[in-house]
């Protein structure tokens, strides 16, 4: 498979409002590709497309990290873990699911119920599901939100390694997370534009 995945011809529309018309976007392995857009212009939308595409048209699963990624209240955090580390080609060991908690100072909450968790806590929690599935094409939405300066800091890290042999679309607002970026895209005006990484 080339190291380049190009989704073209992407037309989305919600009712009867047109987002998207004949759009292109090009995520490169190795990479981390930055979509920039203003509030409400469908980047959330287009990032489910994304998914749904590359499933259908290449075969290529994907992981999505968006508001919309819902925890269960009442399951204890190591139960969630263990489901979705038995979703994986090659499910992993105790000892490497405890380090990946430790990375994210989490492993005292390991046997916590999802209800009892702060919303920078459940937003970690998503990402060590990203982390635990290991997906080759992994979609970020919002990644910092709730996040504290250190965990940002973390996440831009694990991000950096993340990248290596995948490929990573990242959507955000925050500048920090944005300096991260190898490749910008645009999203205005029902068109998607490559912009230059250090606007």
């Amino acid at each position: 498979m080339s190291t380049t995945i190009t989704i073209e011809d992407i037309n989305v529309k919600i009712k009867n409002q047109i987002l998207l018309n004949n759009a292109k976007i090009e995520i490169k392995k190795n990479e981390v590709t930055i979509l920039l857009g203003n509030n409400g212009a469908g980047k959330t939308t287009l990032s489910k497309y994304i998914v749904d595409s590359l499933y259908l048209n290449k075969n290529i699963h994907c992981s999505l990290l968006s508001k919309q990624f819902k925890l269960f209240e009442n399951i204890k955090v190591i139960d969630k873990i263990y489901f979705f580390n038995n979703m994986r080609k090659t499910p992993i060991n105790k000892d490497s699911i405890n380090k990946i908690l430790i990375s994210w100072d989490f492993l005292d909450l390991k046997f916590e119920k999802m209800c009892s968790l702060s919303g920078g806590q459940k937003q970690i929690m998503k990402l060590i599901l990203i982390e635990i599935i290991d997906s080759d094409f992994i979609i970020l939405d919002e990644p910092s939100i709730y996040l504290s300066e250190k965990m940002v800091k973390k996440l831009l890290e694990k991000i950096n390694k993340w990248k290596i042999n995948k490929w990573i679309l990242l959507i955000s607002h925050n500048k920090e997370i944005n300096k991260i970026g190898d490749s910008v895209f645009l999203f205005e005006n029902k068109k998607i534009t490559k912009i230059n990484a250090n606007n």
